[in-house]
């Protein structure tokens, strides 16, 4: 009677744990299509009115697709460069040279700002149909938030206590959407379905195209700040990152074959 009671508690164990491990692995049964990649490449000159400033940075937001569009969501990552006393990083809508309302915080805020300069990745996240729910994108999708920055009409603005109306600024723009993998960020909801087969993985690039592209424009960013004078406080800081970025273009380069040519000149 005892071995028989054990074996139907194995049993049911095996088959709750089989149900989470199921419910865990088609996380993402239900996507569909090619996920759409944004990028917003952030400078002082976007700012209205313009702000003189060497730090820079950008903002790259990749929005996964599911069959009901209220599912859909964006996994961002925020990087910036030469930045001190850090408030805040929103999304407005309007077009260039226009201050628009605030739709979604990207981070922040920081009531008294960071106290420590900032060099380097800040922050990845995610935004829902949830997170726009500031001013006029209350309600919509990120659907409308694709087409929207496709036509210009979407900013990302980094203030900082010194600069409460914006440091840096950039039009949000369609990214390389050529490739891209769904496995590169969890999907924040398990949905029940089939079993997908494994995507192919490679730890250096989980998403080639648009990281290539945005690693070529950062890396030529960086090039013609050390070749104007400065300190050396900043050539210590920014040489350790572009030989980072070297060596991440290699690894880029050698898994999809992409731009050999261009990145070489």
């Amino acid at each position: 009677m005892g071995l028989a009671r054990k074996r139907s508690r194995f049993s049911v164990v095996v088959v709750l744990s089989s149900c989470v491990l199921w419910g865990q692995a088609n996380a993402r049964s239900d996507a569909t299509g090619t996920p759409t990649n944004l990028t917003a490449m952030l400078t002082g000159n976007q700012v209205v009115p313009p702000v003189n400033t060497s730090a820079d940075g950008e903002v790259d937001f990749i929005v996964y697709h599911f069959k009901h569009h209220k599912d859909d969501y964006a996994a961002y990552t925020i990087s910036l460069y030469g930045i001190n006393h850090l408030v805040e990083v929103d999304v407005h809508q309007a077009h260039e040279g226009q201050d628009g309302d605030r739709v979604a915080t990207l981070w922040g805020p920081s009531a008294h700002g960071l106290n420590h300069e900032v060099n380097g990745t800040l922050a990845t996240g995610t935004m829902t149909r949830k997170g726009l729910s500031k001013g006029p994108m209350n309600g919509k999708d990120l659907n409308e938030f694709i087409t929207r920055s496709a036509n210009g009409d979407m900013y990302v603005l980094v203030t900082t206590i010194e600069y409460p109306n914006g440091l840096l600024r950039s039009q949000v723009a369609l990214a390389n959407n050529t490739t891209s993998s769904a496995a590169a960020v969890p999907d924040p909801q398990p949905r029940p379905g089939p079993v997908p087969a494994p995507a192919p993985q490679h730890p250096a690039a989980p998403i080639a195209a648009p990281a290539l592209d945005n690693l070529l424009i950062r890396r030529g960013q960086i090039r013609s700040r050390l070749a104007t004078k400065g300190s050396g406080k900043k050539h210590a800081i920014m040489m350790p990152q572009l030989r980072a970025m070297e060596r991440y273009a290699r690894s880029l380069r050698d898994y999809k074959g992409q731009a050999v040519r261009r990145y070489s000149k």
